[in-house]
């Protein structure tokens, strides 16, 4: 990534990436949808949502690659959802930075930041490409809760209020039928963004006073906890992201990503059990050529291209799978 995002930290955190200016992109993207829609005509899949300008209506978002502290990628992407089911296509998705470190590290929460303030400036503004007047708007931020959680600045989604996207709690998540929107009529309320600064604020406070506290550090996170639960919230800090957590969106390819996950541990555990491996083995090459368990990898590796999940398997493997395995462990 560029210095500034690096600046201050440790060579061993200094991480390697790279970023489009979003402006200069966002013009970019506009241009060449104006030129297809123009070109199409009446069979243009571009959507203008009944405005009589462009009004690119865009979506951004991020996520991280958990292949480990060593081996672990993070890409940030944009889409525009004017094109309305074409934006179902890897092809209408586009990189807009990626760097090797998890979704969660410093330079992350600082590139964040700088795409905030870009992104406020390019709202701001309007445009004129080809002899159009065009807008922009940034309206929605595909990701998982964990990710949005970090970067909304909330407690973690072991919190009694677990959702960053609404009230609901322990005691209310059994509630059948109940529904999420805004107003008391709903059973849940998304979290409002003014509210969620109030909160920081009084947090902040707190913390300061605690620090004159002659308590125990576990004491003092425990009131800091136990404060922000009394405010009916989640919310510790002042949100990376600013306004745009506000349209976060749980992003259905993690619901697939469980199953998926699911599958391959039951598919792991039924390969193992038919190996009949001796017990304590923790070498592959002690395995014979027709072990299920190598077949298993083979197909990982030579069928489905999964090299990576392969790696991880392996070092599970070779360190006495000494826990049930997790696609998202240390390992």
């Amino acid at each position: 990534m560029a210095p500034e995002f690096c600046s201050g930290l440790p060579n061993s955190e200094e991480v390697n990436g790279a970023y489009r200016e979003l402006e200069e992109f966002v013009l970019k993207l506009a241009e060449m949808f104006i030129v297809i829609d123009q070109a199409l005509g009446l069979k243009s899949f571009f959507n203008h949502f009944r405005s009589d300008k462009y009004h690119f209506r865009l979506a951004i978002g991020a996520d991280g690659a958990p292949f480990g502290k060593d081996d672990e990628a993070t890409a940030w992407f944009i889409s525009c959802l004017n094109v309305a089911s074409h934006i179902a296509s890897p092809n209408q998705n586009f990189l807009i930075a990626g760097a090797n470190c998890s979704e969660t590290h410093v330079c992350m929460q600082r590139y964040a930041r700088k795409l905030v303030n870009d992104m406020n400036s390019i709202t701001s503004k309007s445009y004129k490409l080809m002899d159009f007047d065009i807008m922009v708007s940034f309206e929605l931020l595909p990701s998982d809760m964990k990710w949005l959680a970090f970067m909304g600045e909330e407690l973690s989604n072991a919190a009694f209020y677990f959702s960053p996207f609404g009230n609901v709690n322990d005691d209310t998540k059994s509630t059948v039928n109940g529904t999420l929107g805004a107003g008391d009529q709903n059973t849940w309320q998304p979290w409002p963004y003014d509210k969620r600064l109030e909160t920081a604020a009084k947090v902040s406070n707190l913390k300061q006073q605690l620090q004159a506290k002659n308590y125990a550090e576990s004491t003092k996170r425990k009131k800091v906890l136990d404060f922000i639960r009394d405010q009916k919230s989640r919310q510790e800090f002042e949100p990376v992201i600013g306004p745009m957590v506000n349209v976060g969106y749980a992003e259905p390819l993690h619901n697939g990503n469980n199953g998926w996950q699911f599958l391959h541990s039951w598919v792991l555990d039924l390969a193992l059990m038919k190996s009949h491996l001796p017990g304590g083995c923790s070498e592959l090459e002690k395995l014979s050529a027709d072990s299920p368990f190598l077949g298993y990898l083979n197909c990982l590796r030579n069928t489905l291209g999964l090299t990576r999940l392969v790696k991880k398997v392996k070092k599970w493997f070779t360190e006495g799978r000494k826990k049930s395995w997790k696609i998202n462990s240390k390992y």
